[in-house]
């Protein structure tokens, strides 16, 4: 098994995708306060919580996708543009698969692109377990 990086799967996923690829998109990131990024859970031993990590969010034309990073990269311009940033910037590897995410969101080739909130996590956790 193979594994390729987040700006290499978008930059597969764009030229798959050629008229998504020629659309006029902005790519607008931020850092979600706590609130945002995970509501009000039962638990606080979150990281998000404690400010080990924040959540950055991608969005692109109602298109969201979000990612985890201990440092979050303000982003406003087009996907072209962003993919001519560096790989060895964390904030960057976030922005990438938080961007990669959006994108896969607003092809209707994924969902649940948005990290759960209030006490959605174990609920999800379990999930995960189950399933894995």
């Amino acid at each position: 098994m193979s594994f390729i990086n987040a700006k290499t799967a978008l930059e597969n996923i764009l030229a798959e995708n050629e008229d998504f690829n020629n659309l006029n998109i902005t790519v607008t990131s931020r850092a979600l306060k706590n609130e945002e990024a995970i509501g009000n859970p039962t638990r606080k031993d979150y990281p998000l919580l404690r400010g080990k990590e924040v959540l950055l969010q991608v969005e692109i034309e109602g298109g969201l996708g979000q990612a985890f990073t201990s440092d979050p990269i303000t982003y406003s311009g087009k996907i072209k543009d962003l993919l001519s940033l560096p790989l060895d910037k964390i904030g960057n590897n976030a922005l990438f698969v938080a961007t990669l995410n959006a994108v896969l969101q607003k092809l209707g080739l994924v969902s649940n692109t948005k990290h759960c909130i209030n006490d959605e996590p174990e609920d999800c956790g379990q999930k995960i377990s189950n399933y894995i």
